[in-house]
């Protein structure tokens, strides 16, 4: 409650100027606060998070590869996976990733961009009658929040 509160007033207090110039460094800062204090101990969570994000990110790749969904489901999801995966980036968190997380990310980061770029290709090559139905498909899930 009010201590973690405080923790976090005083943690960005201590780094307002670092952060001003760049908030995407708050995780790079607080993993550099004292082991164990709440700070620290989120930077920890995100950093788990990140791994659990780049893990599901491979199994999405891999389920989609051997499903037989319409590659317009396919692009929707590979793209979600990327976006997911450019998340960490952009909220400063794979800057805590030590090497081999980094090579982790790195590399699914690759294979998502490489299937979004193949799908967009397939779509690209494919006549848009073809496109109706799983356009319809798409759209009801998204509606349906599936």
């Amino acid at each position: 409650g009010r201590d973690q509160v405080g923790d976090y007033i005083d943690f960005v207090e201590s780094n307002a100027e670092a952060l001003l110039d760049d908030p995407t460094q708050i995780f790079v800062l607080a993993r550099l606060e004292l082991d164990r204090s709440r700070v620290f101990l989120d930077c920890a969570k995100a950093v788990i998070a990140g791994e659990t994000a780049i893990r599901q990110a491979q199994t999405r790749v891999q389920r989609l590869s051997e499903s037989s969904v319409a590659v317009l489901i396919k692009a929707v999801a590979y793209s979600r996976a990327e976006r997911s995966l450019a998340r960490l980036q952009g909220r400063g968190i794979t800057r805590c990733f030590n090497k081999t997380q980094k090579e982790k990310y790195a590399k699914t980061m690759q294979l998502v961009s490489n299937c979004v770029g193949a799908a967009q290709k397939e779509l690209g090559q494919m006549p848009l009658e073809e496109l109706c139905e799983p356009l319809q498909v798409l759209l009801q899930t998204s509606s349906t929040g599936q």
